[in-house]
């Protein structure tokens, strides 16, 4: 089991741009995770912070929970999760679901992002397809159709904020700038596995291949 200890903003980006990938919480997948040593009031901070610099991506990535991804790494992630499908093919291929596709049509038509609440508004959703919601955002993030492009906290009436921070959610190609996803386009597979793979073995030598393989593409 491999931990990083993180205690401040810089530590956090600095660890994420130099592996290029993590999670915080204890290692049950066998990769390595990061820990905090902090409240977790301050790990929100930097979410928000580093959402605001566009350091990193943040979003649910891995074993369908939080993690982060580097701007450097990301287009090796968006290569092999997309196969270069976009969400169109996806669906005609059976990848994702009408209901999913009609989400990242919603989250897509949104310059500045969209939360759930909203999307279920616009989606017209009913009591089932509400059910899913939660289900196809975590889907499209896993498979880097959608991705947090910021959050915020809802204002009561008296003026005071809520405890819990609202995600807004954009299409992954508005995130970082054109030459990131062209990037990807350029790779290949191989060339893509190799690279995350690397970076993986270099930081936990002792990784299971089918802990990684799920690591790498999600599933």
């Amino acid at each position: 089991m491999k931990l990083i200890e993180i205690k401040s903003y810089e530590e956090f980006i600095g660890e994420v741009e130099k592996i290029g990938f993590g999670q915080f919480g204890e290692d049950r997948e066998g990769i390595f995770k990061f820990r905090l040593n902090g409240k977790p009031s301050e790990l929100e901070n930097w979410e928000s912070k580093a959402l605001e610099e566009k350091r990193i991506v943040i979003a649910k990535l891995f074993f369908g929970k939080k993690g982060y991804v580097s701007k450097e790494l990301y287009p090796y992630f968006f290569r092999l999760r997309r196969d270069l499908r976009n969400a169109e093919e996806a669906y005609n291929e059976g990848i994702i679901s009408r209901q999913a596709k009609k989400v990242y049509d919603i989250i897509s038509s949104f310059e500045r992002g969209v939360t759930t609440p909203e999307i279920c508004r616009i989606g017209g959703f009913g009591k089932e397809e509400k059910a899913m919601l939660d289900s196809d955002i975590e889907e499209l993030q896993m498979k880097m159709y959608i991705t947090m492009c910021s959050e915020d906290r809802k204002i009561s009436l008296k003026g005071y904020e809520y405890k819990m921070a609202r995600q807004h959610y954009c299409d992954a190609e508005k995130y970082f700038s054109e030459d990131v996803f062209e990037k990807a386009l350029k790779m290949t597979k191989k060339e893509a596995e190799e690279m995350i793979m690397r970076r993986i073995l270099d930081i936990n030598p002792y990784a299971l291949k089918e802990d990684v393989e799920r690591y790498i593409y999600g599933n």
